[in-house]
């Protein structure tokens, strides 16, 4: 049974990401975005203490999932976990409009990572720092209202 739990959350926590940086790629972003929320959450972890290690896998699988889901709809091959795994049934539809991607994946992740981190002052003030450098950039990309769509929708 450990080795599946292993094999799972190798599979989350490193094709997920993969795809879902494909999918940034293919649209009004760069697959930059994805790799430098998964260092901060990398440098996060090394400097959190009092976190059990167990639940530092479940941390990195669970961002996995939600960076998939928060761009899955961005190429129509990609098919949603909803359903597939226990406790997650049922997950918003996209708006009809056309979406920032990487605005969606971008509060996704930070979504997380507070929840997550929450009691670590200085993780948040990373995250937060992280979060609006990003979003500073989408709006170069994309109209203010659509990013703030994305955002919601992330």
């Amino acid at each position: 049974m450990k080795k599946v739990i292993s094999l799972a959350i190798a599979v989350f926590s490193l094709i997920l990401p993969a795809v879902a940086q494909k999918a940034l790629q293919s649209k009004n972003g760069s697959p930059i975005l994805l790799t430098q929320w998964m260092d901060l959450q990398s440098r996060l972890v090394r400097h959190s203490s009092g976190i059990p290690h167990v639940a530092y896998s479940r941390h990195f699988c669970y961002t996995a999932i939600a960076a998939y889901e928060s761009t899955v709809h961005a190429k129509n091959e990609y098919r949603s976990l909803a359903g597939q795994l226990t406790g997650l049934d049922q997950l918003p539809s996209p708006p009809t409009n056309e979406l920032c991607w990487p605005a969606s994946l971008n509060a996704a992740y930070a979504a997380m990572l507070r929840y997550f981190y929450a009691s670590f002052s200085s993780c948040t003030a990373a995250i937060d720092s992280m979060e609006q450098s990003q979003e500073q950039l989408q709006l170069r990309l994309s109209d203010k209202e659509t990013v703030k769509k994305s955002k919601d929708y992330g």
